[in-house]
């Protein structure tokens, strides 16, 4: 409720329950697909883990030992402790965007929050390829069929672009639109999509190498770094979970060796929670 303790309000109705002695854990997603990492792979033993969420939109944590965060209210904890980081990856406000991206940026509810993951995640990625082909309909890219049946107010969603990339298109929308295209209409389009998922992969894969490299662990082959990755686009994008680790491979390359894992673990936001809750 507005305005009120977060929690307060089901412990005081539990103690007239008569049930005392609870507790409220708050927990990020995102850190709960951290936690189910640490607890979904008992047999295995990995240097530290590394929680990511792709799917409606984009955030990553990883683990930080407590001398190396600047914050006060860190300084009286522990110093050879360690905190779970919850990145905000999707506000990286340092990612090189274009004039499509500024554009449709521009067309958002809050322009300037979130402008990392408004140029790959799943609430976004329909509209900024539906910019990308207005722009290309600008340019004369497209047939003049296709730049008809091409309507302004179409609406792409992140499910169109994966419905499209697993040719040939099942849904209404896409569908409709095949049958205005050429070849070289329908060959293009193909090639704007898949490049919009290559440019997502890169996106994800600097967030996710950068916390690599920030666990300070990763070195030992025999113990690598568990990375939970969690979210619908990140499983439904065409190749996308090769593409992540092709680049992954290139920038950690280039910047030493690091040993890694990206796991799918089922229900990994409940095992989190549940992990949380038993050791809150």
């Amino acid at each position: 409720v507005e305005g009120q303790f977060i929690g307060k309000n089901l412990i005081d109705k539990l103690r007239e329950l008569g049930i005392s002695g609870k507790k409220v854990v708050i927990l990020n997603d995102t850190v709960a697909s951290l936690l189910a990492g640490m607890s979904a792979f008992p047999e295995r033993q990995y240097s530290s883990f590394i929680g990511l969420i792709l799917g409606t939109g984009m955030n990553a944590s990883y683990i930080e030992r407590n001398s190396e965060i600047r914050n006060s209210d860190v300084s009286s904890l522990n110093q050879d402790g360690y905190q779970i980081i919850n990145i905000e990856a999707g506000n990286f406000g340092k990612g090189q965007r274009g004039e499509i991206d500024l554009e449709f940026n521009r067309k958002t509810l809050e322009p300037d929050q979130y402008t990392y993951e408004k140029m790959f995640s799943g609430a976004y990625l329909g509209g900024i390829a539906g910019e990308v082909v207005k722009f290309a309909l600008r340019d004369g890219i497209f047939s003049e069929g296709f730049s008809k049946a091409f309507s302004d107010t179409l609406i792409l969603e992140s499910k169109d672009i994966d419905d499209y990339l697993y040719f040939p298109p099942r849904c209404a929308s896409m569908s409709g639109l095949l049958k205005a295209m050429d070849n070289e209409d329908r060959i293009k389009l193909y090639y704007i999509f898949d490049n919009l998922i290559e440019r997502a992969a890169i996106f994800v894969s600097v967030v996710l190498s950068s916390a690599v490299i920030k666990s300070s662990k990763a070195i030992d082959p025999c113990y690598p770094v568990c990375i939970t990755a969690e979210g619908s686009s990140f499983y439904k994008m065409k190749n996308f979970y090769s593409r992540v680790d092709r680049y992954m491979q290139k920038i950690l390359g280039e910047r030493g060796i690091y040993h890694y894992e990206i796991n799918r673990v089922e229900n990994a936001i409940l095992c989190g929670a549940a992990m949380a809750g038993l050791v809150g």
